[in-house]
């Protein structure tokens, strides 16, 4: 059954005309207003992100000597840490040759920092290691004739599990001359 628009009394009329007008702005304001509204906040959002990040950048443009400062000499001394690097490399390997020359078993080796004194520096491992008592002589002669100018600077020595052989826990100390004028 179908009824027209004139024929239905004045109040149905109305809530008809309202819901009508309702339905048409809902969905204008769902398919229209919206999906503008959320492009134009996210347009804001980004003009101030952008805003931000252009006045860091003007403050680190205005810093750029104290940064570029900064930067070299943490790349200093970074390449100085490369080079300390290696010669603790050096030094654990040489290490392991003088223990593999004297057949002794190396349990643990760790690097230690490097101790800088007026005119050298330290740099110092601590290892334990596992020998007879004449393979830990042989060990300790071989580390005094060695030519990295190796001292232990403290041994301590244990008994080991088996009556014939021991456990030495050690410091070993290499001398670094870092004095330009010698």
């Amino acid at each position: 059954m179908k009824i027209s628009l004139p024929q239905l009394n004045p109040r149905e009329r109305f809530l008809v005309i309202v819901t009508l007008a309702t339905i048409v702005c809902g969905s204008l304001y769902v398919t229209v207003a919206e999906p503008l509204w959320l492009e134009l906040s996210g347009l804001y959002s980004e003009i101030n992100e952008s805003d931000e990040t252009l006045s860091n950048y003007r403050g680190l443009l205005a810093h750029r000597d104290e940064i570029l400062a900064r930067a070299s000499s943490l790349q200093k001394r970074t390449h100085a840490s490369g080079e300390e690097d290696e010669e603790q490399r050096g030094l654990l390997t040489e290490i392991e040759n003088l223990a593999r020359k004297a057949r002794m078993d190396l349990a643990d080796l760790k690097p230690e920092r490097t101790e800088r004194l007026e005119f050298y520096e330290l740099m110092g491992v601590r290892l334990s290691a596992d020998g007879t008592p004449n393979q830990l002589a042989q060990f300790l002669h071989e580390m005094r004739q060695s030519n990295l100018l190796l001292r232990v600077d403290w041994l301590r020595v244990d008994a080991g599990a088996d009556n014939r052989r021991i456990k030495a826990t050690m410091k070993v100390v290499r001398i670094l001359n870092t004095s330009e004028d010698l």
